[in-house]
């Protein structure tokens, strides 16, 4: 079987739980003789440049074809609502060459990746795609209404405008206000700024009402040209259920992760020791953590192990965040990104695992690679987390952003390592890569028998 997967990013750039879980599932379909490519969207900035370049490499034994779009002139609406022509006829002419039997998505987007599904289709392929996070639908990202309380996800035009105004430093009644405002004058001042190319907050602001409306629109479009949904968890599955996806499209199939053997453990010298694996994002919560451990005592021996890699400029500036407001505590060390075998061995000399999130996540994948490697967990209560995690046994949650709960928490099984040592040996069972796969192949075969009938 021919099979194309579509990435947010890929290895050895970016690594990201996505990624990885792509570059999981494809290694397994390589590994029974599937026939596998990687393709994935990048951008680039240059005034005079190609408005599209393409690249190609291999990563272990993984083609994977790179489009970089040139995003030096592109306006808000490119953003949200323009189909790429150029993306489009470029990824048009890779199917044509690889004729792929399944393509899979695990990103999207209404402008370029919405290109690819309908290029995709037009080609009579099969679609499969898996919701990852919740940025494939909430324009907020954190699929939590203001931010505040978890949403449904339902897609509903006004709801998501005021959520999103809001997010954007909009007072509620402000964006109420504006919510409500007839289409056609947010329209027609999105048709304005675009002619002159406006950009700023303000000019987003005015333009987001027929913004949003039109990329609640291409998501339905796209959601209708999907042939089956993946999700890894309960809420992700009750988000696409609520927008009308039936159930008979969905299939629920859980991380997995690669067993791997170990050339390290974690060392006896008393002292706890506290971890911390992911991108350097806000939504990530890392900075609740931060604020939890600077108000445990210092004479207790406790470490944090921070190990993030910021991704663009915002994250940059949140990790430069982060290391002024752990700069007087020289308990907290700072790692780089690490490679992903490296994750695995790190994650064997944590004590605890912390998953401080803000977002409904969908495992994360870290949680299992931590239960892997018998590494206890601290999560927020929230999404996934909430699902696989039962509270004082698989590992201990805490109500999200509540860094006060977290610090005594964590202070507790210092005190008590007994609580420690009895989360060790409750971990359960972890799925395998293998079980993906498995999971995956039957639903790749389901697709090709549809398309026959």
């Amino acid at each position: 079987m021919r099979i194309i997967q579509i990435s947010c990013n890929f290895l050895p750039y970016k690594i990201g739980g996505t990624e990885i879980y792509v570059y999981n599932l494809s290694k397994e379909l390589l590994s029974m003789g599937h026939k596998i490519y990687v393709v994935y969207i990048d951008s680039f900035l240059q005034k005079n440049g190609p408005s599209v370049l393409v690249k190609e490499y291999t990563f272990d034994r993984i083609p994977v074809f790179l489009i970089k779009k040139n995003t030096y002139r592109q306006k808000t609406q490119d953003l949200y609502i323009k189909d790429s022509l150029d993306i489009c006829n470029i990824f048009k002419e890779y199917l044509l060459k690889i004729k792929p039997d399944i393509v899979h998505f695990h990103y999207f987007s209404t402008t370029d990746v919405l290109s690819m599904i309908k290029a995709t289709k037009e080609l009579s392929i099969p679609i499969v795609f898996t919701y990852h996070t919740p940025q494939m639908s909430c324009g907020n990202s954190y699929m939590l209404y203001l931010k505040k309380v978890i949403c449904d996800g339902y897609l509903d035009y006004k709801r998501c405008l005021i959520c999103i105004l809001v997010s954007y430093g909009l007072p509620y009644l402000v964006a109420y206000l504006w919510a409500n405002i007839p289409i056609f004058f947010s329209k027609g001042l999105s048709r304005i700024i675009s002619f002159f190319n406006l950009k700023g907050r303000l000019f987003t602001w005015l333009q987001l009402p027929y913004l949003n409306r039109e990329r609640i629109k291409r998501i339905k479009e796209a959601f209708n040209l999907i042939d089956y949904f993946v999700v890894l968890c309960n809420w992700s599955l009750e988000v696409l259920l609520k927008n009308g996806i039936p159930k008979e499209k969905i299939a629920l199939s859980r991380h997995g992760v690669e067993k791997l053997r170990l050339t390290t453990r974690r060392q006896k010298n008393g002292t706890l020791k506290l971890g911390y694996i992911g991108r350097i994002y806000r939504i990530k919560g890392i900075d609740i953590l931060i604020k939890a451990f600077k108000e445990i005592p210092k004479e207790f021996k406790i470490k944090l192990y921070i190990y993030g890699w910021p991704q663009d400029d915002s994250e940059e500036r949140y990790l430069k965040r982060l290391k002024d407001l752990s700069s007087d505590d020289k308990r907290i060390e700072w790692g780089g990104r690490l490679d992903y075998k490296e994750r695995f061995n790190i994650l064997s000399q944590f004590d605890l695992l912390v998953i401080p999130s803000r977002l409904l996540e969908t495992g994360p994948l870290v949680l299992l690679e931590a239960w892997s490697v018998g590494t206890p967990v601290i999560a927020s209560n929230i999404g996934g987390m909430s699902e696989l995690i039962e509270e004082e046994n698989e590992g201990i949650l805490y109500e999200p952003e509540n860094f006060i709960q977290l610090k005594d928490i964590i202070i507790r099984i210092y005190k008590h390592p007994e609580i420690l040592e009895r989360l060790r040996r409750t971990i359960p069972e972890v799925r395998s890569t293998k079980d993906v796969f498995n999971d995956m192949l039957n639903l790749y075969n389901k697709a090709l028998c549809q398309k026959k009938k």
